[in-house]
This record gives C-alpha cells, structure tokens and sequence, in this order.
C-alpha cells in the first residue's frame, strides 16, 4: 500500500509539470514563447542577436537581454 501510494504521489508530481503555463498555478504566463517576460516585455523579434560559434565549429543565434537568455542553432558543421 505504501509504494502504491508513493508511485500515485510521484506520478502527480511528474505530471504537474505538464501544464500550459509556467510559473505555477494562478499566476503562471502563457506558453507563448514569442514574448520575452522580463520587465520591459517586448516581442522577441526586437531583441537584436548575436551569433556564437561552440567549440565544434557549430553557429547559434544568441541573444541576451540580462535576465533571460535564448539561444538556437544557426549552421550545423
């Protein structure tokens, strides 16, 4: 009875991680990740991107607005 219950706990706490909005419930933001959610709140599309080249010769976009940073591949090699 009690690994049953622990394996109930342990799947709710797993799948509460599953949800359309972060931060929790009641004051989560919403899974659009088109918007940067830090003070200034702007779309992404207005940041201004860097590019990084990593150790194996790959280019990602990178951008970085001090609080949140977001990185994506450019050109694989």
């Amino acid at each position: 009875m009690k690994t049953k219950l622990l394996m109930v706990t342990a799947c709710a706490v797993g799948l509460s991680a599953c949800t359309d909005f972060e931060g929790g419930l009641g004051r989560g933001y919403p899974s659009d990740k088109t918007f940067d959610r830090g003070i200034d709140k702007k779309h992404l599309s207005n940041l201004q991107a860097g590019i990084w080249v990593d150790p194996n010769g790959c280019d990602h976009w990178i951008i970085d607005d001090g609080v949140e940073g977001y990185l994506s591949a450019r050109l694989d090699k």
